[in-house]
């Protein structure tokens, strides 16, 4: 991953920023280039998200495809 480059997880909940990508929460970088991230929803939730890059000097670019889900 580049400098500067980081990624967000954007989804339906508001944990994840209800879809707005300036209120999604962003993954933390750890040792041995792992992207890491804590969220805790609501009990009986259904989650949808889509990962999204964020570089530097480049466009923003969302996940493709269907959006990911976890019950």
């Amino acid at each position: 991953v580049p400098y500067k480059t980081y990624f967000k997880v954007c989804g339906n909940l508001e944990e994840l920023g209800s879809w707005d990508l300036d209120k999604a929460p962003a993954m933390e970088w750890n040792e041995g280039d792992v992207w890491t991230l804590d969220v805790v929803a609501p009990s009986g939730s259904q989650v949808e998200y889509k990962l999204v890059k964020i570089p530097r000097r480049e466009p923003i670019k969302w996940e493709s495809g269907e959006n990911r889900q976890v019950q």
